[in-house]
């Protein structure tokens, strides 16, 4: 008796975590992490602290933006670190030192 491998039907598990469970449409609980501080620096915001208002609006876009854009392998995390990384390489670099 022969066993064929190719008719069994293949599962293939990405990501296996909580962070990744769907709550509606595009958002998932890792972009809720951000929207809920989001909300609450917001709210702080609108008691007349302008700094909160400018992070809670940058908290909130990031959440936004990650459960946008974060549809390839990479998610926008990612992709940001590595921009953030890449810009330091290039500020921060040693200069070669000038013969004369």
């Amino acid at each position: 008796m022969e066993y064929e491998a190719r008719y069994r039907r293949f599962v293939s598990i990405r990501d296996v975590s909580v962070l990744n469970e769907r709550v509606f449409g595009a958002f998932r609980v890792k972009h809720l992490l951000y929207l809920f501080p989001a909300i609450i620096l917001l709210w702080g915001g609108l008691q007349g602290r302008a700094m909160l208002l400018v992070l809670g609006c940058i908290v909130g876009l990031m959440g936004v933006l990650s459960a946008l854009f974060s549809r390839g392998s990479m998610s926008l995390e990612a992709k940001l670190l590595a921009v953030f990384i890449a810009l330091f390489d290039l500020l921060f670099q040693p200069r070669e030192e000038k013969r004369k």
